[in-house]
Order: C-alpha cells, then sequence, then structure tokens
C-alpha cells in the first residue's frame, strides 16, 4: 500500500482521521469507566473499568507520533540537506507548550481558589510534573505530592523524553544512511520489549512497563517511517480487529506481549490509513485536529464534581478554544516569519503539527 509521507506544509487527512479515532478511544474509555476522584461512568449500568479504549488511543498515537516525526526530519534533510536540532526542539516547544501552560495555569488557579489549603500540595505537585514533562516517572517519585488531576501528561513526557534522544539519534545517524537509522529504531524496539519482559517478573512492575518502557510502540513508527512496508488488505482488517478487542475486552492486567501485539496492529492500521477512505470523515478530521487539547482537558474536567456528560462538553468547547485562541494564533505567527511544519506528531503534538492513564 502506498503511504505518502508527510512534508512541509502538507496535511494527510487520513492521518487526522485517524488521529480523531484515536483521541475518541481514549475519551471513550475514560468516559465509560469513570476517573477519579469520583469513578461517576457516563453509562452506570455499564460495568465501570472494563474498557481498554484509552491504552489502545494511546498505543496508536505512539506510534502515528514515532512515523510523522521521523518522517518530517527525514524530509527535512532531503530538503535541505541537513536537520537543525534546535529548530527542532523549539518547534516541539512552540507546539506544545502553550496549550499546556494554559490547562496548568487554570488548574493552579482552581486549586487557589476551591481546594482547601491542606491539598494544594498535590496540585503543585501536578503541575509542577505536567510542566516539566516528568509525570511517568510516577513510579520513582511515588514520595513527591500528587493530586493526579494532571496524570494523563504522562504521555506526554513518554514522547517528549523519548524525542530528546530520538532527534539527536536521526541527526547523527540519517546523514549516513536510513540503514543506520533504522537499525538504530530496531534496535530499540527489541531492547525495550526485553526489558518489559525482564521488569514483568518483578512485582510491582505494572507502573514500570505502563509508564516508563513504551518506545518500542514509537521506534516502530520511526522505522516505518524509515522503511516503509506493505500490507495487504487482509492483514489491515485483522489489525483492526485486534484494536477493537483490546478495546471492548481488555485483559485484567496488561503483560508485555499486550504492548506488543497493540503496536504492531497500530502500525498496521496507520500503514493501511492511506487507502481507507472513511478516515477523511469530517468528523473523524476534525476531533484529530482539537485532538492535543481534547486530551489535555477532558480528563481534567472529568475530575471536577459535574456530571460525566457536562464534563465532555465543556472538554470538547474547551479544545476548540485552545486550538482557535491558543494554537493557531502561535503557528499563524510562525508562518508569518518562515513556514511552519504541519502535520508532525501523535498524542503530544497540537492538531497542526502534528491511554489509559492510571485514573
Amino acid at each position: 500500500m502506498k503511504s505518502p509521507a508527510p512534508s512541509h506544509g502538507h496535511r494527510v487527512p487520513q492521518l487526522d482521521g485517524l488521529r480523531g479515532v484515536a483521541i475518541l478511544l481514549v475519551v471513550g474509555s475514560h468516559a465509560l469507566s469513570g476517573v477519579y476522584p469520583h469513578h461517576r461512568p457516563l453509562l452506570p449500568f455499564l460495568s465501570p473499568g472494563g474498557w481498554g479504549g484509552g491504552f489502545v488511543g494511546v498505543q496508536l498515537f505512539f506510534v502515528l507520533s514515532g512515523f510523522l516525526i521521523t518522517s518530517m526530519l527525514k524530509s527535512e534533510l532531503a530538503t535541505t540537506g541537513r536537520i537543525g536540532l534546535l529548530a527542532f526542539y523549539k518547534r516541539r516547544a512552540r507546539r506544545l507548550v502553550p496549550a499546556l501552560a494554559v490547562v496548568c495555569l487554570l488548574y493552579a488557579l482552581y486549586a487557589v481558589l476551591w481546594l482547601p489549603a491542606s491539598d494544594r500540595a498535590g496540585a503543585w505537585g501536578a503541575i509542577l510534573r505536567a510542566a516539566t514533562y516528568t509525570a511517568n516517572l510516577r513510579p520513582l517519585l511515588a514520595h513527591v505530592p500528587n493530586s493526579k488531576w494532571l496524570s494523563h501528561t504522562w504521555s506526554l513526557a513518554v514522547e517528549e523524553q523519548f524525542y530528546l534522544g530520538w532527534a539527536a539519534v536521526v541527526v547523527v545517524l540519517l546523514p549516513r544512511g536510513r540503514r543506520l537509522a533504522l537499525a538504530a529504531a530496531l534496535g530499540g524496539v527489541l531492547i525495550t520489549i526485553v526489558a518489559r519482559h525482564v521488569v514483568s517478573a518483578v512485582r510491582p512492575a505494572h507502573d514500570i512497563m505502563y509508564y516508563l518502557l513504551r518506545w518500542d510502540a514509537l521506534l516502530i513508527g520511526c522505522a516505518l517511517a524509515l522503511r516503509p512496508v506493505r500490507v495487504p488488505r487482509s492483514i489491515s482488517w485483522m489489525a483492526w480487529l485486534v484494536m477493537v478487542g483490546y478495546s471492548v475486552f481488555p485483559p485484567a492486567q496488561l503483560r508485555p506481549l499486550d504492548y506488543t501485539l497493540v503496536s504492531l496492529a497500530s502500525a498496521t492500521v496507520l500503514l493501511s490509513a492511506f487507502e481507507a477512505k472513511w478516515l477523511e470523515n469530517r468528523v473523524l478530521v476534525w476531533f484529530g485536529m482539537v485532538s492535543y487539547g481534547l486530551y489535555l482537558w477532558h480528563l481534567l474536567l472529568m475530575r471536577t464534581d459535574q456530571p460525566t456528560w457536562l464534563s465532555l462538553s465543556a472538554s470538547v468547547a474547551a479544545a476548540w478554544l485552545s486550538y482557535r485562541l491558543v494554537e493557531l494564533p502561535i503557528l499563524a505567527a510562525k508562518r508569518s516569519g518562515k513556514r511552519a511544519v504541519r502535520g508532525v506528531s501523535g498524542l503530544s503534538g497540537p492538531p497542526a503539527e502534528s491511554c489509559r492513564s492510571q485514573t
């Protein structure tokens, strides 16, 4: 199957649609399961906690993110003959920090106005983790106060920590040949999988696997950008079935193999997306465009003591406002000087660039 790599100034609607599928899986899972601290599911008559769409959605985001970022770096090298590492990090900050800063600022305001003084230390701890992209270090920072209201930013931390290293690897290896970069990506996949199996024998190992050992999904996406492969239609349908199966019938406890299977299924779905016309659906594309803001806002608002349907509605509105008033103006300002890179990231990248978290 043909898989056109995104390039500067070019959007691929199927990928926006795929991002829309991923964010709807995440939000739907949290809505149906209920989240901390109230655990109020949208449909109380359904079994709470039995939905795995968040895990599937985040794996899909990770694979998509690795694919798109590496495609853009590869395109930059082919176009300009070099990769600007500092410029890459600046683009990441420009696209990620403003929307996250607004969320942290408003949560801080909420803490000051409505939380009792005894609860504010946890709020400050949560804001600090989110702002420094260290929320995924939860297993190592158990002693630090944490309200858990921003715990979903763990996945953003995984991505940004990954790109601090991967972008440097690409800068060094890709000019010397794609095979070297591909070998590094595949080697990283293997190391992550082995590490996950090793720690699975340790108790408790779930948090370590869930929050720290997720780079294989990202690296699989990177490998696909460096060496696209053809996927028969029958295999792509099987991949979608795996995604649906894990979403509707998730295992009671994630095993090392589950991460690998869903990552490979996500990669297959990604490769087949370029010929999937249904992913160009306007609703899916719209949700893909606002996915970053929606991911940031939906869990924060669902943790307030409001009906779930109201929190979800407010989340969609907040995501749209974030896109229109925060993300787009910054991108427009950048384009006035130099054309912005578009369609770049997965979960953490806002729409123009471009889990189940423990709730």
